[in-house]
């Protein structure tokens, strides 16, 4: 309890100071938060390497050069260290709920609506908020068609891929806008003369998106379709003919027609063009914000969702090669760029070299704007809108707990592996294939390389995991490091709730009034903390995700609590509910005039 109250008079603090922006001024700021999909770190040319290379010869080595990006760099701050999932749904689900996967990630595809996210957290402060470009996180529940179930994480306004189904992304793809599912594989592109191009259309979305909502304060969140396969020429390729010919991918599962991609529609010789491309999207954002006189009011953030494709890889200033490890839970798979920029409020420059996870921009961006998060206690991740503004020069976190299923259910954990890392040293915890754990020095070993055991244990497709260094064999600060991330890994272990119950309020509500519901969880360090609220007659009380009951009509209703610990919600599709009678509490409410 008192670990709960310091929390809350903390972040009382953080809004109350200097730092949240919102109190600066007479107006909110806009956020511009950018999720580039695939790109490791040294994709983009701030960060230092020199060339992008393929490593089947599919193309020429050519220079990294993402001038856009950089450019917010050089006016903002790059965090030198931030680290995401190894792939792209673990990640959005963390990133927009500030939550490791452990507390959240029942099943791929399925996120369930009563997650509150930082969407949800913008909207009710009174932000208009979007979303365009990839989604992929649900689809939808037997009450909620997939085409409308990104709307219950906080969207006012919706342009998104994969909330149904995939398909084609790039050239002549398919969208959900606004709830209507639309197709863009007939005809031509008016604006261009040309094929439609997917990328192209969540773009203008975007810009049309801040043109129209200059003058309110808006989050808009851009997951963008590049630089993804299916790989493909875009509208710069030269010469056209490629674009203009390209015959588009049906579906992942169909055999490519050459060696030049992993299935049809796929060519990876256009990952180049592909980069740039996505670069020149990204300064069409800033270009906006810029011609409306909106830069110093708008925090744009610039990160990748995982690391770069393996078939890819960089050159460095030494000559070396950091190769790309989507999927794999080495540094070349989890490390990933993170920008933040916002002239006048962040200095030109600046440089983080401490470590960020994923789940800290959630906060972090709460903090910056000045709201409130209901659920502070429920978040893995910590702010570092300290370090980011330059009032703090210290780091935020000592180290990074993830807890990784792949896009596997919750239930199946032969893919499940657990590790704490700091910025030299990892622990991964025991598991089928390494009972013992594992243990890596980073400073030497990046790649996580080290097998003294001799035990290298085959995961999926080409990610294998080493046995690490021999325990027998750690010098001083390794077996400190050791133990360390030991303690880490044993406070993160699996919590059963035990229980959930509603607390104590009034029994009786005036029509019109308001009543804020809390859910007592126990113990305190359950893992899985969420819960879904329920009416059982909407037509008399309403209950929303944060627990706020709205007093409709006359009546009596029955709210319902359910603990995702023991319910496990799904939205995976229109069969998905949750069973009758499974609810963990249940009060009544008397509603009267």
């Amino acid at each position: 309890m008192k670990g709960t109250i310091m929390k809350k008079l903390l972040q009382l603090a953080l809004l109350l100071c200097c730092g949240g922006y919102a109190l600066q001024g007479t107006t909110q700021p806009n956020v511009v938060f950018i999720l580039i999909d695939d790109i490791s770190h040294y994709g983009i040319s701030a960060y230092g390497a020199k060339q992008l290379n393929s490593e089947q010869g599919f193309f020429d080595s050519v220079p990294v050069a993402t001038p856009q990006i950089d450019r917010l760099a050089n006016e903002g701050l790059l965090a030198e260290h931030a680290f995401t999932y190894p792939i792209c749904e673990p990640t959005r689900v963390a990133l927009m709920s500030g939550m490791n996967n452990a507390r959240n990630f029942i099943q791929a595809k399925a996120l369930h609506e009563s997650q509150i996210t930082f969407g949800d957290i913008f909207k009710r402060a009174g932000y208009v908020t979007g979303i365009t470009g990839k989604w992929k996180q649900s689809r939808g529940t037997a009450a909620v068609p997939g085409e409308h179930y990104v709307e219950q994480f906080g969207w006012d306004e919706v342009h998104c891929f994969d909330l149904l189904y995939e398909g084609a992304r790039h050239i002549d793809p398919n969208f959900v806008i606004n709830g209507k599912i639309s197709w863009f594989n007939k005809g031509v592109d008016p604006e261009t003369g040309r094929r439609y191009f997917g990328p192209d259309l969540a773009n203008r979305f975007a810009l049309d998106f801040i043109e129209r909502h200059r003058d309110e304060p808006f989050f808009l969140y851009y997951p963008m379709l590049l630089v993804h396969d299916e790989h493909t020429p875009t509208p710069d390729t030269q010469p056209e003919a490629p674009y203009d010919n390209f015959e588009v991918m049906t579906h992942t599962g169909v055999r490519a027609e050459n060696q030049y991609g992993a299935f049809k529609g796929d060519d990876r010789r256009y990952f180049p063009d592909m980069m740039a491309y996505m670069d020149k999207l990204i300064g069409a954002v800033t270009g906006k914000l810029d011609a409306l006189g909106l830069r110093e009011k708008t925090l744009i953030v610039v990160m990748g969702d995982n690391g770069t494709k393996g078939c890819f890889s960089y050159t460095l200033e030494d000559g070396s090669r950091f190769m790309g490890g989507k999927g794999h839970t080495t540094a070349n798979g989890l490390q990933v760029p993170l920008i933040l920029s916002m002239p006048g409020t962040i200095a030109e420059g600046s440089r983080y070299g401490g470590l960020v996870n994923l789940t800290d921009l959630y906060p972090t961006l709460c903090e910056f704007a000045g709201l409130e998060i209901p659920n502070p206690d429920d978040l893995d991740g910590i702010s570092f809108w300290s370090q980011a503004s330059g009032r703090h020069s210290g780091i935020h976190r000592e180290h990074i707990y993830t807890w990784y299923n792949a896009n596997k259910a919750m239930t199946d954990t032969k893919q499940l592996v657990r590790f704490a890392q700091e910025r030299d040293f990892k622990r991964y915890a025991p598991d089928a294939g390494h009972p013992e754990g594992r243990f890596f020095d980073l400073r030497t070993d990046p790649y996580e390389k080290a097998n003294d055991y001799n035990k290298r244990v085959h995961k999926h497709l080409d990610i294998y995991h080493n046995s690490g260094i021999h325990r027998g064999n750690l010098d001083a600060q390794q077996q400190a490091a050791y133990d360390r991330l030991g303690t880490v890994l044993t406070a993160h272990e699996y919590v059963p709730v035990r229980s959930a119950k509603i607390a104590p309020v009034p029994s009786r509500v005036r029509v019109g009034d308001h009543l804020q519901l809390s859910a007592q969880i126990l113990p305190q360090d359950a893992t899985l903390r969420n819960v879904v609220w329920e009416s059982s007659d909407p037509d008399i009380a309403t209950v929303d995700k944060f627990g706020q009951l709205h007093a409709e009509q006359s009546g009596e209703v029955e709210i319902l609590l359910y603990s995702w610990d023991q319910v496990r919600p799904l939205a995976a599709g229109k069969t998905s509910a949750i069973a009758e009678g499974s609810h963990a509490d249940t009060i009544k409410i008397q509603v009267y005039r």
